[in-house]
């Protein structure tokens, strides 16, 4: 079965790889290798496109001005960054649930 599927998937990254959207082969069996080349190669191409936040249809200050009020009132729990919650997934796997 597997030799079967890695004949099929083979030609997918040449096939559907582009100038405007490329793929990238990254081996995974090793964590901290994978991480430094998703690290390396995402900031770089971001750059090139040059993003840019659209623009708001609405009033942006007046909406952050309102919600520092409801952060600021009797219902804020604490100060700081809200806490992220782990579920686990296996041994060694993670979601990460904001």
């Amino acid at each position: 079965m597997w030799p079967a599927y890695q004949h099929a998937y083979e030609p997918a990254p040449e096939r559907c790889s582009s100038d405007a959207a490329p793929w990238y082969v990254v081996p995974a069996d090793r964590k901290w290798y994978r991480n430094r080349a998703a690290g390396t190669l995402l900031p770089e191409h971001p750059e090139e496109i040059g993003p840019r936040y659209p623009e708001a249809g609405f009033d942006v200050e007046a909406c952050r001005a309102r919600l520092q009020q409801t952060c600021d009132g009797a219902g804020a729990r604490r100060e700081g960054p809200p806490r992220r919650r782990y579920s686990p997934i296996g041994r060694s796997s993670y979601i990460l649930h904001p």
